[in-house]
């Protein structure tokens, strides 16, 4: 039987998203980040950020250390599978192309059959893994966290969404779930801020390669 390759990237591999006062350019091939007052001819697909309002300061965020809570009934073995495939997965091939490696890989994730994760199943699942990946002594952020997630959620037939975004003021990105609703999975209210530059699978926001959206 002929084998089905899964589609490319959510995105083209290089976006430039304009934000009002720079232009921030993302390779999702090597993780490469830069930053410029105007937009770098020819890089990649124009993407639009996400509003430009500054706080003054009067905006708190949660960047606090909060330890997860732990579910009643967790999905231990799952949540382990996934955070140890996550980690393998960036960490293992060429260095600094972990990033374009997790896109690859969670494009195969995504084609597992299943159905759409209840918001209760993936909200415990994702503070399973959190809670995991602070005994692991590697870095496990919201990259990882996220990653794994999706990974352990697919092994027991359940489909999210993920999501790597960026958010001004100040500039900086994150990486998170959501439910096919559109709801984020086991996230702060400041999330909000984030406007989503790739998602796997694609969502009906996504562009298509080369695509110019201004």
């Amino acid at each position: 039987m002929k084998r089905t390759r899964p589609p490319r990237t959510a995105r083209g591999p290089v976006l430039v998203c304009r934000l009002d006062a720079a232009a921030v350019t993302v390779d999702y091939r090597t993780g490469r980040v830069a930053a410029s007052l105007d937009v770098p001819p020819g890089e990649g697909a124009m993407v639009p950020g996400p509003p430009w309002r500054p706080s003054w300061g009067s905006r708190e965020l949660e960047y606090g250390y909060r330890e997860p809570p732990w579910p009643t009934d967790p999905p231990i073995v799952s949540s382990v599978v996934g955070l140890l495939i996550a980690l393998a997965v960036l960490r293992i091939g060429r260095r600094g192309r972990g990033l374009g490696r997790l896109l690859r890989f969670l494009e195969h994730v995504r084609l597992l059959p299943g159905s759409d994760a209840a918001p209760d199943i993936a909200r415990t699942q994702c503070l399973v893994v959190r809670r995991l990946g602070i005994l692991v002594p590697l870095r496990v952020a919201c990259l990882e966290e996220s990653a794994a997630t999706m990974v352990a959620l697919a092994l027991r037939g359940h489909r999210v969404i993920w999501c790597h975004g960026i958010a001004a003021d100040p500039v900086e990105f994150h990486a998170w779930l959501t439910t096919p609703a559109g709801d984020a999975i086991a996230e702060p209210a400041s999330t909000e801020r984030f406007r989503a530059l790739v998602t796997v699978p694609r969502t009906n926001t996504d562009l298509e390669p080369g695509e110019d959206r201004t």
